[in-house]
């Protein structure tokens, strides 16, 4: 938990203000859309490294440590992202303010999540057929973040939080073998679903006449998000 937290945390944090750092210094852009590029790339994907890690035998605590700061670092990007966007269109920061709203944002996420979760569990304990316990799971998902977003906390955490303790509290006292077992296969179905239309948009979305003619600051960005990880990493990895 703590490598994870901090990771997550620290290291997304860190890793926003290197690349955006990387990008005033090098390509001359303002500070505020700097740190809105550095919230972008400060999330990483870890779909293709855990493949090959699985491939390699690589311990499962690597693994673990992997795929644990991939599923909060998403949600402590898009918060940042969030107060950095407020910033780059109203022109106006406040530290003090900033940093309570994201403490808002994903402590309430977190609570949130936390309580979709336990009563969740709850309730499917009470359940003994497998397709509605599979069905009320995928609710959950999708209304832990929905409720998250419209009470005005952090929805991607609040979803990650429901999902973590749903799935190791709820999975000793809800879960028959027979639900675990098609349980875990249909979320990984959806979860390649959801990644294959992912990647597949954003192809869409790419014209190589902008690739072209943006070659430049491409090639600034793939350098600053490389060095701006490196930093986060090799900072932080005495914790892991």
């Amino acid at each position: 938990l703590t490598p994870v937290s901090v990771f997550a945390l620290v290291g997304v944090v860190l890793t926003t203000f290197v690349a955006g750092a990387v990008m005033v210094w090098g390509f001359g852009m303002s500070w505020e859309i700097a740190l809105l590029f550095g919230t972008l790339i400060a999330a990483t994907d870890p779909v293709s490294v855990v493949a090959v890690f699985r491939e390699l035998g690589v311990a499962k605590r690597l693994s673990l440590l992997m795929e644990g700061e991939s599923l909060f670092n998403d949600g402590t990007s898009i918060v940042l992202f969030r107060l950095v966007l407020v910033v780059v269109l109203t022109g106006v920061f406040n530290p003090v303010s900033g940093i309570v709203e994201f403490l808002r944002l994903v402590l309430g996420g977190i609570a949130l999540g936390a309580a979709l979760g336990y009563l969740a569990a709850r309730f499917l304990a009470r359940i003994e057929d497998y397709l509605i316990e599979i069905s009320l799971t995928v609710v959950l998902a999708w209304g832990s973040f929905i409720l998250a977003e419209y009470l005005g906390v952090s929805g991607v955490i609040a979803t990650v939080v429901a999902g973590l303790v749903l799935g190791n509290y709820g999975g000793r006292i809800s879960f028959s073998p027979t639900t675990k077992i098609v349980l875990e296969h249909v979320l990984e179905f959806i979860s390649f679903v959801a990644n294959s239309f992912i990647f597949l948009l954003i192809g869409l979305q790419i014209q190589f006449v902008d690739l072209r003619t943006n070659w430049q600051v491409m090639v600034w960005a793939i350098g600053a998000a490389l060095l701006a990880r490196a930093v986060a990493v090799n900072g932080n990895l005495p914790t892991a």
